[in-house]
């Protein structure tokens, strides 16, 4: 190796190294990830980014999701899981039936009841989401067959039982211990079990040597808190981790010059954006011309150009090829800061701080994006504030700061996913923080309710100019994630954050 090139890096993180889990003694192979942060719980709807690589391991779906496909049809994506097949009752009624011979972690078999409480009314007031808000009836009618009911038609709904919210979870031991008490010592089905978790250092996991779908791979893998990149490079080329996440493109070509080691990126089904909490009308925010002007002073494509070397792409709102024929027809903004300027004196703009919050070195290339951004706001006259936090603990305060930086996953390939899940279902994380008209509101229960799909494809495209028109965010760009990985390590990464190490996607012949 070029042992010049890694000095620096390497004594970045000693200390780290030297505190590294020790691997167990198995005649399979372990892995270890270094990621830049361990999440707080591990219940199947704990959706953050850093909690989807170790939860994808955790649980089974009851539909999967064939995430190597290129194909985008539904026909392709949804694969047996643990329901082996399906079928429509009605407009408003599916049975499913149930894979037999499953076994939770705690050695407890997996009935109907618990495929059935896992995407019930109850449980979903036991843990809030926005993935299922169409069910309102999930039980088992014998020992193998779920039968759900929904409000009304549901155009998604084997989509809906492939996102995180049909993670199958045990129903007696989640009702005894609660949602609070089932995420930091979650039970699923998945191909390996929770071992430990140490706050600030590492995540454990270990096989499960019971799994129904065979032989396990690993004999454990452990995720690595190395909050900084270079410490992530550095655990990776001194062999103290096997994979290393969230590489930037301008560290990538540390890691491919060393023999042995090689980067596998993919563009993610998400965007980095700002959300505006434009609803709260004492921020400067709630005026739609200056969040118009931030939108045309900002030059995405510099930085897409500048931060991840023509990667990836800026999205049009939250308008994805992968919607297909239900793609509304739109125009990007462009960078005008001209433009910019003159929206702010219409808007009578007097200077007025504009306060943004978040969470620093979380998201990837975030820091730097936002640097940019300050540079050209600042220079068609608008004042913005960045505040940094360490970790997540502005987020019940984020309705007092103008806007906060998040990301939004593609859950399923209709636009459902984001604009209604987040931004219009009453359970939704951003349906609060603002205005939407009503005519977002009807469009978006045809959106929902309706089999027709050129009726849905009208209704996406007035829901998307509502959008267009309020700016409630700014979407950056969608970010690639870029891994750093170890040439006896074969293994391919989801377009979104899972990590998946199931037999089918995983084969390590390293010897060390």
């Amino acid at each position: 190796m070029r042992r010049t090139l890694l000095a620096a890096v390497v004594a970045a993180t000693f200390a780290a190294v030297l505190a590294a889990p020790a691997r167990a003694a198995d005649d399979r192979p372990s892995l270890t990830i270094a990621y830049p942060s361990v999440w707080k719980t591990h219940d199947g709807l704990d959706t953050a980014n850093a909690a989807q690589p170790v939860v994808h391991n955790l649980y089974d779906r009851i539909i999967r999701r064939n995430w190597l496909s290129k194909d985008m049809s539904m026909e392709s994506q949804l694969l047996p899981g643990l329901a082996t097949s399906w079928n429509r009752v009605s407009d408003t009624e599916w049975h499913l039936k149930i894979r037999k011979g499953v076994r939770f972690h705690d050695g407890t078999p997996m009935t109907a009841e618990d495929v059935a409480f896992t995407v019930s009314p109850e449980r979903s007031e036991m843990k809030p989401n926005a993935f299922i808000p169409t069910i309102k009836l999930a039980e088992a009618i014998d020992d193998e067959t779920v039968r759900v009911v929904t409000e009304q038609p549901d155009p998604i709904l084997l989509w809906r039982l492939a996102t995180a919210v049909a993670y199958v979870v045990p129903k007696d031991y989640y009702i005894k211990v609660g949602a609070e008490g089932f995420g930091p010592n979650p039970i699923g089905t998945g191909p390996y079990k929770w071992a430990e978790k140490v706050d600030g250092s590492h995540i454990r996991l270990v096989a499960n040597d019971d799994y129904w779908d065979g032989p396990v791979p690993l004999s454990e893998i452990t995720f690595r808190e190395v909050r900084e990149v270079s410490g992530r490079v550095a655990n990776l080329l001194t062999g103290q981790t096997d994979i290393a996440t969230s590489i930037p493109p301008d560290q990538t070509e540390l890691i491919e010059k060393e023999d042995g080691f090689r980067i596998k990126s993919i563009v993610i089904l998400n965007n980095h954006q700002i959300n505006f909490s434009s609803v709260n009308p004492a921020n400067v925010s709630s005026n739609k011309l200056i969040r118009q002007a931030m939108v045309l002073s900002l030059p995405r494509h510099l930085l897409i150009d500048r931060l991840w070397k023509g990667l990836t792409t800026v999205p049009e709102g939250y308008n994805w090829a992968e919607f297909g024929d239900l793609a509304a027809k739109t125009k990007l903004r462009r960078y005008d800061p001209e433009a910019a300027k003159a929206l702010l004196a219409k808007a009578g703009y007097n200077g007025e701080p504009i306060k943004i919050v978040y969470t620093s070195d979380y998201y990837l290339n975030m820091n730097r994006a936002l640097q940019v951004a300050l540079e050209h706001w600042k220079a068609v006259g608008l004042d913005v504030e960045l505040k940094g936090a360490a970790d997540w603990g502005w987020w019940g305060e984020k309705i007092n700061f103008d806007a906060y930086i998040v990301s939004a996953d593609l859950d399923f390939n209709d636009p459902i996913s984001p604009m209604w899940t987040r931004w219009g279902d009453p359970a939704g994380s951003y349906t609060k923080f603002w205005a939407a008209p009503e005519a977002y509101f009807t469009a978006g229960k045809i959106l929902t309710t309706t089999l027709d799909r050129e009726a849905r494809t009208r209704a996406w495209q007035t829901m998307h100019d509502i959008l267009m028109d309020l700016v409630p965010h700014i979407p950056f760009y969608r970010p690639a994630e870029m891994y750093g990985v170890r040439d006896c390590v074969q293994w391919e990464p989801y377009p979104l954050y899972y990590m998946d190490f199931r037999k089918e996607n995983i084969s390590v012949s390293c010897t060390d």
